[in-house]
């Protein structure tokens, strides 16, 4: 940031709190505005503000850092900035707009705050990419449509895809490909999971509703239990879901304890080793707690030892395993006895008798921590 002459003039202590920015010069002008996002969740503005283009309402130039309110604590990760118009995406794939009001290319003096961009008149939808056609806003949202959401200036067609430089594949997932990824932004590694999901082929679209719902699912199960959702968004008939990274899984584990342990597998575990399974096990029964007392409760259905995940590092809830893969999991009404379900695609070395009944309950994820247990 040293290098931008604007972010001389943003005090010491808050420049400190800085994580995300964006720094823009708007057309027809040498004078440059910034939006940046603090640790604490804060969006502040700066510079020019020429058609009110930093959401404060007004047009007047902003001399120093001036807070934001409609953007603060909105987990905002992208902004796109259009002469007057400006865009912000938060991590919930949800868009807020402002900026001077338009009609095609007809201004009037209106200078708008910052507000969510329904997108649908009845309710929100997950925002997956943003484009653009002259006079009008065209978002793609995670199921495929693609929908022109309000007429306005030209935004700038920015891929997040972009930002992220492939270090290694690490394997498939359920539905699709996972990489280790660096964000060119913040250094952070993220585990990137790739799945086809061909839009005009009508053929599989239960896979296509199965590899989404993946993306509904971490959305609502963000917790200390479950690998932590980033982002997602579809390009180039893929679906893209950003997640944490973890280096290692329970399948890992499970491999490599006998041989660091100096242990053949028929003999008996040492007290070391003992402790450790049973904290490994005790944290995966708590993260399968976790699931089947959600509201509603989900039922994993694919909690195979590579769908467990294993950090170096514990983290602030004292924690080191998260669930992760969701692609085949669904959400159970608890009043009814059993409910119908399908099958799917579950590992079948894991797989509860029951599974392929057309009605079963929480209870087969229960099983197949009954055989892991026996592996740990």
């Amino acid at each position: 940031m040293a290098t931008f002459e604007i972010c001389a003039k943003i005090p010491d202590n808050l420049r400190k709190e800085i994580k995300s920015f964006h720094i823009f010069k708007q057309q027809g002008e040498n004078t440059t505005n910034i939006l940046f996002v603090t640790t604490g969740d804060l969006v502040y503005g700066l510079g020019s503000n020429n058609g009110g283009v930093l959401g404060l309402g007004h047009k007047r130039p902003i001399h120093t850092p001036e807070e934001v309110p409609q953007l603060s604590h909105q987990n905002i990760q992208q902004f796109y900035i259009e002469r007057t118009y400006g865009l912000a995406l938060n991590r919930d794939r949800q868009l807020f707009h402002w900026g001077r009001k338009c009609n095609k290319a007809v201004y009037n003096t209106d200078y708008n705050k910052p507000q969510k961009l329904l997108l649908c008149a009845s309710r929100d939808v997950c925002v997956a990419k943003v484009s653009y056609d002259w006079g009008a806003v065209i978002a793609l949202t995670c199921d495929g449509r693609e929908l022109a959401a309000i007429e306005c200036m030209n935004i700038m067609k920015n891929s997040i895809a972009q930002t992220l430089n492939t270090i290694q594949h690490n394997g498939s997932g359920g539905f699709g490909q996972v990489f280790e990824v660096r964000d060119k932004r913040n250094g952070n590694n993220y585990a990137l999971k790739k799945c086809f999901l061909n839009i005009e082929d009508t053929y599989n679209d239960e896979k296509k509703q199965q590899i989404l719902s993946e993306v509904d699912k971490l959305k609502k199960l963000r917790s200390n239990y479950v690998v932590t959702y980033i982002f997602s968004w579809l390009e180039d008939n893929h679906l893209y879901i950003q997640m944490d990274y973890y280096n290692q899984n329970l399948q890992t584990i499970i491999d490599n304890k006998p041989d660091v342990f100096g242990r053949q597998s028929e003999e008996v575990l040492n007290v070391f080793e003992y402790y450790i399974s049973c904290e490994i096990f005790k944290e995966l029964l708590e993260c399968v707690q976790y699931l089947h007392e959600s509201r509603p409760p989900v039922i994993h259905r694919d909690l195979k030892p590579a769908n467990v995940l294993i950090s170096k590092n514990i983290d602030r809830s004292n924690r080191f395993i998260k669930l992760c893969d969701f692609g085949s999991a669904t959400f159970h009404d608890m009043t009814i006895t059993s409910m119908n379900h399908t099958s799917n695609i579950v590992t079948r070395q894991y797989m509860a008798p029951e599974i392929f009944q057309p009605r079963y309950t929480i209870k087969v994820d229960i099983y197949i921590m009954i055989k892991e247990k026996n592996i740990i």
